[in-house]
């Protein structure tokens, strides 16, 4: 990582630059003295929230009035790459996440719960502050609680213990219960400007402005929404099946042979997928082509997909959905044959056209 402090210091201690105004926006508010013992910041994965949360933390543990140090896409990218390894922090921050392989969070069985359970984190916010001072919890992403940990949370929720914040980290705020949604302070964040977020990605240097352009288009414009190695394999994934879909599908190509072709990056085929069907039905409600639009969002997707009707658009997209989330239950298929068939629906035989 190209800094010499530990992840968690780098997010601790640096902030995107877009995310100086909500830090200013909770800096007042704690000055007020009006600063919520729950926070849920709420937005879609990858704007930096996470960031935020780490350096609020810091602020309230160590009562610091200075200003975080301006944090760069390369320095980012990697930090949060890397935030989940195991490094020494504040002794009163106390951070939850998934343990790797999983996407729940426990509640954790009495009386010894394990660690990075809602249990031992309850048992440790009981206990007195190490330095005297503020207690911080951070859990990341709130959702993923099940739905005993939601409710063991949520006695914590309404009787906090003395200084102690709980800041809910939450790209799908809808998913927690309107319990704990009411007792908390709700922080909505969006990805930032793209004149702001895509001069700060393509800073890096290991991409061109047109390929960050192109991969802040399929992300939504959340800068932070993959490390940096998939940002580059996304955007090899974007440039070739636009190859693909505009010239080679036709004539040298079939479905199986394109997802051999992909066989260690099919995941991000079929987000790839999802994220260009979802661009390419709200552009054709929009009564907008999807090449030389030059609107954001879709000038990234293949000309031919303009043949195709708004009906098998929608029918594309279900299918993949349904796909991806067998593959993220842990449903075993065959990929291959799942996406050589989801690929077979874009052919010009298959496919309707618009008359």
């Amino acid at each position: 990582m190209p800094d010499s402090l530990s992840p968690i210091e780098v997010l601790s201690t640096k902030i995107c630059p877009w995310l100086n105004d909500p830090l200013h926006m909770l800096d007042t508010i704690r000055r007020d003295g009006k600063f919520s013992h729950g926070w849920i910041l709420a937005g879609p994965a990858g704007v930096g929230k996470i960031n935020l949360a780490l350096v609020v933390a810091r602020r309230l543990l160590s009562q610091s009035i200075e200003l975080p140090g301006h944090l760069d896409s390369a320095t980012a990218l990697a930090a949060m790459d890397a935030r989940h390894e195991p490094y020494d922090h504040h002794q009163d921050l106390h951070w939850i996440f998934p343990d790797e392989g999983k996407y729940q969070i426990a509640v954790g069985k009495p009386p010894n719960p394990l660690p990075n359970t809602i249990r031992a984190l309850i048992y440790d916010l009981n206990l007195t502050s190490h330095t005297s001072n503020n207690k911080v919890a951070i859990i990341e992403p709130a959702e993923a609680m099940n739905g005993s940990a939601m409710n063991a949370l949520l006695k914590t929720l309404e009787e906090p213990t003395p200084d102690t914040y709980i800041l809910l980290v939450s790209h799908q705020p809808t998913l927690l219960p309107a319990t704990i949604r009411s007792r908390c302070q709700i922080l909505p964040l969006s990805a930032p400007p793209r004149e702001e977020a895509l001069p700060w990605l393509s800073s890096g240097g290991q991409e061109t402005e047109s390929n960050c352009a192109d991969y802040l288009s399929f992300v939504g414009g959340a800068p932070l929404a993959h490390t940096r190695e998939n940002i580059s394999k996304i955007i090899k994934i974007n440039n070739e099946l636009k190859n693909i879909f505009n010239v080679n599908y036709i004539s040298k190509m079939n479905p199986y042979e394109i997802a051999a072709k992909f066989k260690d990056d099919q995941a991000l085929v079929l987000e790839w997928l999802t994220a260009g069907l979802e661009v390419a039905i709200r552009e054709r409600f929009r009564g907008v082509g999807l090449s030389g639009s030059g609107r954001e969002g879709a000038s990234w997707l293949p000309a031919g997909w303009e043949k195709i009707t708004k009906k098998s658009l929608f029918n594309q997209l279900d299918t993949i959905r349904k796909l991806r989330k067998q593959i993220d239950a842990g449903v075993k298929i065959n990929t291959d044959l799942g996406l050589g068939l989801v690929l077979q629906d874009f052919l010009p035989t298959r496919a309707e056209r618009i008359i």
